[in-house]
């Protein structure tokens, strides 16, 4: 019997009883004689054939152990204990019940770069308007009406490239803590994507100086990995890469401002069968806690992909083999003492190993309208950065709408509604409860809100990854790096 699940609940009773109930639960044959056990609640269980012999036939009774831990699981349970199963599904869906938390605003659509896959469709000569000092308030002004129960507002800038419009950055800054203040707010803190080509000293400067005070300031990137694949499809309009000027600033920011940025590498079919050479990049710039995402049908590669020109993405199975030879590499790196993370990795980690779904894009329904919103530089609200060229996805204007519009509106009650149990072949898939689904990629890929599973480009990747993590638990190792892995994130939070 093998479990490293957190959430487990310590039951007040010591009764064992023959007249217990079984949960809804599911099984898989993780190796051989040995049964996963999976619940809609995420609680789990490897169990030998003779331990899950006794589940099966209704006899877990005999075996005092196993009762206790199947009974603090929610697996099976008395009759006086329903109220804990109730809880612990509830508890699954925490965020359900409460207001966005991730506040992103574009001051623009334009960008200096034209990345092969950028999904947000930008460039240097997109002809949308930039976000104006006028509108900044409007919008600061809408995210400060929805209920923050932490009494705290964090702000993501995203693009175009927002360091194009660093005026209306610092505006909005400025405009935050003002308005936090008045609100009797804790101090605002802010986030900014950027592809750092546009970084200067003074900006730099800024950045530190935020952080030097009760203003927290933290910068995303994009490194994709060595200069030959990150410049193959991040680069200007004339062609050239954008590698040297992203290392440049990469070293003088951690450095001379003793800032660390957070890096995402967008996996392509440049990437493939160079997992050691991307991971080993950016050890060199000690960046030890990366995010691997597949490159999106969405924005200009799904144009691309329409016109059958697409020569970057890359499918399920080609992005797993990547991710997995990817865990084998920093699982002996970390053996080694090199402590290497991936994110994705985590994440769906700390949704195996406990009932917290803090990653938006790792989990049904996802983060689209209802932890998140976006605001464009037109004022338009979408459910999330990664619909901003969605129409479904548009929700309303600062300019026109009310948060309560917002969220009581009918798309939101759609996306509220895409759960494990309310749609087919999910609703008994011993994965349900682990994975995720990207709303914004599957209306591109189904042209409707719901999936259509097993079509979906997700369902398709997470039915090959969750098994393969939880094989990990297996072996006493590898299991305990995961446990920590996980213990760590979770501290973070």
């Amino acid at each position: 019997m093998i479990t490293y699940f957190r959430d487990i609940q310590t039951k007040k009773h010591k009764k064992i009883a023959a007249d217990y109930l079984e949960n809804k639960y599911f099984v898989f044959e993780i190796a051989k004689t040995k049964f996963l056990i999976t619940t809609r609640h995420r609680s789990w269980v490897i169990l030998s054939k003779k331990e899950y012999k006794l589940l099966l036939n209704h006899r877990v009774h005999q075996n005092p152990k196993l009762f206790k831990i199947l009974s603090g699981l929610n697996v099976i349970y008395i009759k006086d204990n329903i109220s804990e199963v109730i809880q612990q599904y509830k508890n699954k869906y925490h965020y359900l019940s409460r207001p966005p938390t991730l506040n992103i605003m574009v001051p623009t659509l334009r960008c200096n770069l034209k990345c092969d896959y950028c999904h947000s469709l930008s460039g240097p000569n997109v002809r949308k308007k930039d976000m104006t000092e006028s509108l900044v308030k409007k919008t600061i002004d809408f995210i400060f009406t929805i209920p923050h129960q932490s009494k705290k507002v964090h702000i993501e800038f995203q693009g175009g490239e927002p360091l194009l419009r660093w005026d209306i950055v610092k505006y909005s800054i400025k405009y935050a803590k003002e308005k936090s203040k008045k609100m009797k707010f804790r101090p605002p803190s802010f986030s900014l994507t950027t592809n750092l080509a546009l970084m200067n000293e003074k900006i730099a400067e800024d950045i530190a100086r935020y952080n030097s005070n009760t203003t927290s300031f933290k910068i995303n990137i994009s490194l994709d990995g060595p200069e030959k694949i990150h410049d193959s499809q991040r680069k200007h309009c004339d062609g050239e890469g954008s590698y040297k000027k992203v290392i440049h600033w990469l070293d003088i920011l951690k450095k001379k401002y003793k800032i660390s940025p957070s890096v995402i590498s967008v996996i392509t079919q440049n990437s493939l069968n160079h997992e050691k050479e991307i991971i080993d990049e950016l050890i060199k710039h000690n960046l030890r806690n990366f995010k691997f995402l597949p490159v999106s049908l969405t924005g200009r590669l799904y144009n691309k992909h329409q016109e059958k020109k697409d020569n970057l993405s890359i499918s399920p199975e080609e992005f797993f083999n990547f991710w997995k030879n990817s865990l084998e590499y920093i699982l002996k790196l970390n053996k080694k003492g090199i402590k290497v993370k991936e994110q994705i990795t985590l994440f769906l980690l700390s949704n195996i190993l406990s009932l917290r779904a803090d990653y938006m894009c790792a989990r049904k329904p996802c983060g689209a309208g209802i932890s998140q919103l976006e605001f464009g530089c037109d004022g338009t609200i979408h459910a999330c950065d990664g619909g901003k060229n969605i129409k479904e996805l548009e929700l309303g204007n600062v300019n026109t709408h009310r948060y309560e519009d917002i969220t009581m509106s009918k798309i939101v009650s759609q996306l509220r509604s895409i759960r494990s149990e309310n749609l087919p072949i999910c609703s008994d898939c011993p994965w349900g409860p682990y994975c995720g689904y990207c709303v914004a990629r599957g209306i591109n890929q189904h042209g409707q809100l719901r999936p259509k599973i097993p079509e979906d480009y997700d369902c398709q990747l997470y039915s090959r990854m969750i098994p393969y993590l939880f094989r990990g638990f297996l072996g006493k190792e590898r299991a305990q790096i995961f446990s920590k892995w996980v213990n760590n994130l979770l501290e973070g939070f």
